[in-house]
């Protein structure tokens, strides 16, 4: 099943999922917990459907939490090497080859250990911009 290119990355997206998913949900439900019900009342009481309550209620409230959930996610996306690497070592080919299991092979297997810091420091810039943007974003909403 893993030697196939296109079953290899959809087992790779699935176990990510399974494993990592769970966190994200617990950060939103946690979020929706922490809302007062005083604010789903006076929604219920202007008249506004359930729609209208999630957007004007629920979604403003939330927001920070999904993109913290977002950015966590991205930065352990950016990281993903022992499960990628365990279950197909980056292949097929280069089916499930990330910047993380590139980095590994560069440096322990081809002993190029300059690229592989310079495939490091590329997931450092790029991780650095993606949290910037989102904390950029996070400030410019309050």
């Amino acid at each position: 099943m893993l030697g196939d290119p296109i079953n290899a990355l959809i087992a790779v997206i699935l176990a990510d999922v399974w494993a990592k998913t769970p966190i994200v949900l617990l950060i939103i439900i946690a979020g929706l917990q922490g809302i007062p019900q005083d604010l789903y009342k006076q929604a219920r009481i202007d008249g506004a459907d359930r729609l209208m309550r999630f957007r004007v209620v629920t979604l403003p409230i939330i927001r920070p939490l999904i993109l913290v959930a977002i950015m966590m996610k991205f930065i352990d996306s950016m990281s993903a090497f022992d499960q990628i690497y365990v279950m197909t070592s980056g292949g097929p080919g280069i089916a499930t080859m990330t910047l993380a299991v590139l980095g590994v092979r560069i440096g322990f297997q081809f002993y190029n250990l300059g690229q592989a810091v310079a495939v490091g420091i590329l997931m450092l810039i790029m991780s650095g911009i993606a949290i910037a943007i989102l904390i950029r974003y996070l400030l410019g909403e309050r």
